[in-house]
């Protein structure tokens, strides 16, 4: 019996046109249980007061730069590459050159070691930093697609990398700031060691925001004067107030003043701190132009694009010198043999 039926339904259903198929089908739907639950399901999603769409985004900025540096900051601690390698590096130099530059004293040859030592410090420890680039563009990789989805801004970003890696920068600061002072043995003072550490984590923080700037446009003249500017502060720092001994026995002591003037020609008429400050300035100049890069890139970009792309299709659609000077009775353009009929002779 229920094979007649289902044979003569299919019998039915073979006179039928399609549209008339489709709204039997929509008639069906609509009287069946699964038409029965949408709607209740929809009464549901009316009637509840929260909405659903847009609730994922809607997070404070505060929120955003806590879950970014939070995030960027575990990133930071799982991968062995990006501060802790670097840190185990950071030591190492700081022990050789701790080791090299022994309690250096205030002999008249050590005027000349400390400038080295400094230099040295100064020098290859501040571009070891340059290390991480490859990290910081992965992580620029990641903003981006995330920029893309409008999870955050520019600003967030580059305010929770620069948290995430204050850490990081100050331990390396302390630990190798500590075993270079009282290996060498640099001016005595609590005050200098802290200034000594200031200096390097500035430095390491100056060179670690030109690294990201220089993803985008790598600016290496201001590299140069960040180093310079923390070189010249550790040398004040360092030889203010200390007397070394002369070349001559007998002669009076020379004075860290008079070596900053006359053998390294820096002027003392202002204090260490102002070069500090400078570097200061220069950390916070830095992540002030990576924001900008981040933020006008894509439109300088895209801007320089349509440009090009305007300049080479005006080029392109310019006539040619051949085409506009160089025309005559033998360059006609070729017809079939069908359709020359009444034109006139090349050659007349």
């Amino acid at each position: 019996m229920a094979v007649k039926e289902a044979s003569t339904s299919w019998n039915s259903l073979m006179h039928m046109t399609t549209e008339e198929i489709k709204l039997e089908l929509i008639k069906n739907y609509k009287k069946s249980i699964h038409s029965a639950n949408v709607r209740k399901k929809i009464r549901e999603i009316k009637q509840s007061k929260e909405p659903f769409v847009g609730k994922t985004y809607d997070t404070s900025r505060l929120k955003q730069l806590c879950t970014l540096t939070n995030r960027s900051f575990l990133n930071m601690t799982r991968d062995i590459g990006y501060y802790w390698l670097r840190i185990a590096f950071y030591i190492l130099i700081s022990v050789s050159a701790g080791i090299l530059y022994f309690n250096i004293g205030t002999s008249n040859e050590a005027i000349l070691s400390r400038g080295k030592c400094d230099g040295f410090i100064y020098g290859l420890m501040i571009f070891l930093c340059l290390g991480g680039a490859p990290f910081y563009l992965e992580e620029l990789k990641v903003f981006k697609h995330e920029r893309f989805r409008k999870h955050y801004g520019e600003a967030i970003f580059v305010l929770s990398h620069f948290l995430s890696s204050f850490p990081f920068v100050l331990a390396i600061s302390l630990s190798s700031g500590t075993i270079l002072y009282h290996m060498v043995n640099f001016h005595l003072g609590f005050s200098h060691y802290c200034y000594f550490c200031m200096n390097l984590f500035c430095c390491i923080s100056v060179t670690e925001g030109c690294t990201l700037f220089a993803a985008a446009l790598a600016p290496d003249l201001l590299v140069a004067m960040g180093t310079a500017a923390g070189v010249t502060g550790q040398f004040k720092n360092d030889l203010i107030g200390l007397e070394f001994e002369p070349k001559v026995l007998g002669n009076t002591k020379i004075k860290g003043e008079e070596i900053l003037h006359v053998t390294f020609e820096i002027r003392t008429d202002y204090s260490k701190w102002w070069d500090l400050g400078v570097l200061v300035c220069f950390l916070i100049c830095y992540r002030l132009l990576f924001f900008l890069v981040l933020k006008h890139k894509e439109r300088a970009s895209s801007l320089l694009h349509t440009k090009r792309t305007l300049l080479l299709d005006i080029l392109l659609r310019r006539p040619s010198l051949k085409d506009k000077y160089i025309s005559s009775k033998r360059h006609q353009p070729l017809h079939p043999l069908s359709a020359q009929e009444g034109l006139s002779s090349p050659i007349s």
